[in-house]
């Protein structure tokens, strides 16, 4: 998490079930000048993935369970400014996926890293020449070769799922769920037909529950 008050993101492990006497690690120490966020990801209880962001884009592959002993990567030196959004899934040590946002390109990127470190992905466009500011995403995968994405522009507003077919996702079918006013999407996938989408509905004021009755909803 990121403290904004000491500008500090810290990896924090709970040695029990109620996280009563938790070991904190500093990751960054200087987040909060570049408005940095992160995410993680356990493929296991020693081997976890952060990814952080703010003006760049970096990868933190932990080598022991309090993450005081790492790999780091950094991805993107320049992601447009500020801190726009990245989803995290690592179905195994050395085969995490991220989607992101960036600015700098105006793109909507998936991403395949192909060692635990990810020093070098592969990647692929989801959305292009789009998204110059705003935005939210968040991805599942079911398995290593079936990511579902899903995402929003804040610029378009449109809420928009995408079904993987393949590990780096360069085979994939898009299908719209809210054409005008879908925000802060989040979604979870109990099985490849069978994924939970809930969001903010704008244009009708609510929020919404999407049941998805198929691979690609």
């Amino acid at each position: 998490y990121t403290d904004r008050t000491a500008d500090i993101i810290y990896f924090v492990d709970c040695n029990d079930a109620t996280c009563s006497s938790p070991t904190s690690t500093v990751i960054d120490a200087a987040a909060g000048s570049s408005h940095e966020n992160a995410v993680v990801d356990c493929p296991a209880s020693d081997d976890c993935k952060i990814m952080r962001w703010g003006g760049t884009r970096v990868f933190e592959d932990c080598d022991n369970e309090d993450c005081s002993s790492r790999t780091t990567t950094t991805l993107d030196s320049d992601v447009g400014g500020g801190a726009p959004d990245v989803a995290l899934e690592c179905p195994a040590s050395d085969d995490c996926k991220y989607l992101h946002i960036d600015w700098s390109e105006s793109d909507i990127t998936f991403a395949d890293c192909n060692d635990s470190a990810c020093t070098a992905p592969t990647s692929t466009d989801i959305v292009t020449d789009t998204v110059t500011s705003g935005g939210k995403v968040d991805m599942d995968c079911v398995s290593a070769t079936d990511c579902k994405l899903l995402y929003t522009s804040h610029a378009a507003a449109t809420l928009i799922f995408t079904d993987c077919n393949d590990a780096t996702c360069s085979s994939n079918a898009s299908t719209t769920i809210d054409a005008s006013g879908g925000y802060n999407p989040e979604l979870d996938c109990p099985d490849s037909d069978d994924c939970k989408l809930v969001y903010l509905d704008t244009t009708a004021s609510d929020i919404s529950f999407v049941d998805c009755n198929d691979t690609d909803c």
